[in-house]
């Protein structure tokens, strides 16, 4: 993609400080959260695409709670992504914006689910990421994304 679709890449040391020791293991999940991730009954089986994953923290947390092990990672912060290789060395990270990322490092329809928190509605091609992501379920895979809701 062109620079004109490019999102903000986020340099700030605050976003690894965070990540690195939150949201890494089940219970540091919203309640509803975990409520829905429980709804997609996932297993070591599932394949997992985290779009913005920080630390990678929700792939050490779905293998434990569910065993998940196929487990992809793109961060466009680069401290946070070289924090989500140490902390999950087993894991797949990529440190890129998913709109640049090619179909050779990461191939369309290849996961189980898609997940993206707090990620997609903080960039500014909101409708190009929506699209991105969901370009990446499988058939009869599933989407799963936190968008804020504002007044405007």
């Amino acid at each position: 993609m062109n620079q004109a679709t490019r999102n903000i890449s986020y340099t700030t040391p605050a976003i690894e400080a965070f990540y690195r020791q939150h949201r890494v293991r089940w219970q540091q999940f919203y309640e509803s959260e975990r409520a829905v991730l429980e709804e997609l009954n996932l297993s070591a089986a599932s394949s997992v695409l985290d779009i913005g994953c920080g630390c990678g923290g929700l792939g050490l947390a779905l293998n434990e709670r569910f065993g998940v092990s196929e487990y992809t990672g793109v961060e466009i912060n680069t401290q946070a992504a070289a924090t989500a290789r140490s902390m999950n060395p087993r894991a797949r990270f990529l440190c890129a914006d998913i709109l640049n990322v090619s179909s050779a490092e990461l191939p369309e329809e290849a996961f189980d689910l898609v997940v993206s928190l707090s990620c997609i509605d903080w960039n500014v091609q909101f409708a190009a990421m929506l699209a991105r992501a969901y370009g990446y379920v499988k058939p009869g895979g599933r989407l799963l994304a936190s968008l804020r809701l504002t007044g405007g």
